[in-house]
């Protein structure tokens, strides 16, 4: 089975083509997504900016949005901007971001594993992403995980080079985007937050790692305490989201869908069932012939760690929706193909 870079590029292609474009033009989606494209159409308008964002399209009477903060709002407002008033802008700016975001998953790929070494990883874990139903879903209806993923994603990239180097800069460069992250969606997006720490824990030989993920831990408690302090905008509305969104939720004020907080990781698990299906069946395929095959736990413990960091604090909350597992697919998705690396390289080489 030659897995060449080609036939990557091909297969990636063909599922953008088959799972992504046919929404492209299409009319129609999840009400949260209206609300989102409205919003951001709004803004590109002049009606609402970054720190009042909002949904109902009048400038003398404005009641601002604060049920998420800003920032993809005031990034799609750009599309709309760019493309002018039209239905399927907001779809546009979602394939856009998914691009980007498989632009990073190759690069965070090649920080974990020498591409090299394996090629095929990148691709297969992208493949398996994108052909996820929640992922497909998600993506066409124009929710906030898409963004906060990317800058999720760039933010673990930043982090592993910090480690790998040994530099403060880099994660200076992880912790902004982190912030980004946290403007984009808000606190689900905090998770990257653990990669420092993971990391000095599997790599504790060396004192020297302990200082990068201190400055991986607290920069971005720094920056966030800079920005919020110097810029009163930010404070009301930083202040508005968690009010509505953070504490109703947790008191359950806002809308609840569920009366076990276990219910996630069962709709986790249930999401991420075809994956899994083939894992079985790719482990039952190597065994049957009697293939001698080692599972790369080493290398896959990180993105398994940062999974769970991206699922477990969903367990705080009966609000509970199938798209909110999306970062926590991807690096689960990540870490099972690292994980069964060797049993892959068999089929590439048979």
């Amino acid at each position: 089975m030659n897995f060449s870079k080609n036939w990557a590029t091909i297969l990636i292609s063909s599922a953008i083509i088959l799972f992504y474009l046919p929404k492209l033009f299409s009319q129609g989606m999840f009400l949260d997504g209206i609300v989102y494209a409205s919003i951001s159409r709004n803004m590109a308008l002049g009606i609402g900016d970054f720190f009042h964002p909002s949904y109902i399209p009048f400038k003398h009477f404005i009641p601002y949005f604060s049920e998420h903060l800003s920032l993809t709002f005031y990034l799609e407002s750009f599309f709309f901007k760019v493309f002018g008033d039209h239905y399927w802008v907001e779809n546009v700016y979602s394939i856009f971001v998914l691009l980007f975001s498989i632009f990073l998953m190759r690069l965070e790929c090649k920080n974990l594993v020498k591409d090299k070494e394996s090629p095929f990883i990148s691709p297969i874990v992208i493949l398996l992403f994108m052909t996820s139903p929640v992922i497909i879903w998600t993506y066409s209806n124009n929710m906030l995980e898409g963004t906060m993923l990317l800058f999720c994603i760039s933010s673990n990239i930043f982090y592993l080079k910090a480690h790998s180097k040994r530099s403060v800069f880099y994660s200076l460069i992880a912790s902004v985007f982190l912030l980004l992250a946290f403007f984009s969606k808000g606190v689900t997006a905090l998770f990257p937050l653990m990669t420092p720490f993971y990391l000095y824990i599997l790599d504790s030989k060396d004192k020297r790692n302990i200082s990068i993920a201190l400055s991986g831990l607290l920069l971005p408690l720094i920056l966030f305490s800079v920005f919020y302090v110097s810029i009163p905008p930010l404070n009301i509305q930083v202040n508005a989201y968690f009010n509505q969104q953070i504490v109703n939720t947790l008191l359950h004020q806002n809308a609840v869908n569920h009366t076990n907080r276990l219910n996630i990781l069962v709709v986790f698990c249930s999401e991420l069932g075809i994956v899994l299906g083939l894992t079985i069946l790719l482990v039952f395929l190597t065994r049957n012939l009697k293939v001698k095959l080692n599972f790369q736990l080493k290398e896959a413990r990180l993105p398994f760690l940062i999974g769970l960091s991206a699922l477990l604090p969903l367990c705080m909350s009966l609000r509970q929706h199938a798209y909110y597992v999306v970062p926590a697919i991807y690096y689960v998705i990540l870490g099972l193909v690292i994980l069964f690396r060797s049993h892959l390289e068999w089929l590439k080489f048979n």
